[in-house]
């Protein structure tokens, strides 16, 4: 079983060193991702802003053979323009850690969840509006952390087994669909935002957010 980093950051400090540029890295993981055999364990992908894309063929190609291959861990921080997630990445369905940056959440029509999905950090990641009543199943999810996340409203999640629950940021955090996560007993949510800001209509939803956790025993928010 594999562990492959693929860390653009490295190949802008080996261009500047005359090993060769960026485009001659991608080719190289282009062959080692195309020939690779057996499943991978975890999958790191880092891009930083430094790098010009045109498009994110590539990445998008290297998501197809994750999704060929049992990855179990998929880390994508991308510190470039926002980018839509591949719909092969849905297909992960071995998947137990997710963790992404910077990114649209878009499943495919017909996406039911992550079956084995145990973690997931979501950080600067934008739902799609396309989402709509959807509800995303992840039975085995135990810890979820939402950072800077827009349309929260419409990550409908059914999580049966989620224990530690982590909002930092996120504007309609209060409006956030937890259906069947009566075992929660950690929730932290962080607003970032002043008393004045925190309307009649927020603290309702906080209420009713509340109402449906008769397990939790550790409550913060920090407004």
């Amino acid at each position: 079983m594999s562990v492959l980093n693929v860390d653009f950051d490295f190949a802008i400090k080996l261009s500047s060193k005359g090993a060769f540029d960026p485009n001659g890295f991608i080719r190289v993981i282009n062959k080692i991702m195309t020939h690779h055999k057996g499943p991978i364990f975890r999958f790191v992908l880092y891009i930083p802003y430094e790098i010009n894309l045109d498009s994110f063929q590539e990445v998008d190609q290297w998501m197809l053979i994750l999704s060929r291959n049992s990855v179990k861990q998929f880390i994508l921080v991308n510190s470039n323009q926002v980018y839509p997630l591949h719909s092969s990445v849905f297909s992960c369905m071995e998947l137990k850690y997710l963790g992404i940056y910077n990114c649209i959440f878009k499943p495919p029509i017909g996406f039911e969840g992550f079956p084995n999905l145990q973690s997931c950090n979501l950080m600067n990641i934008h739902f799609g509006d396309n989402l709509g009543g959807t509800v995303i199943n992840l039975p085995q999810l135990k810890m979820l952390a939402l950072d800077t996340c827009g349309n929260v409203k419409s990550f409908n999640i059914k999580a049966v087994n989620l224990r530690t629950l982590r909002v930092i940021s996120c504007l309609d955090a209060m409006s956030l669909a937890l259906l069947h996560s009566a075992r929660l007993d950690v929730v932290q949510i962080r607003l970032l935002k002043s008393k004045v800001d925190f309307p009649r209509v927020e603290r309702f939803n906080l209420a009713v957010m509340l109402s449906k956790l008769p397990m939790v025993v550790s409550f913060t928010i920090d407004i």
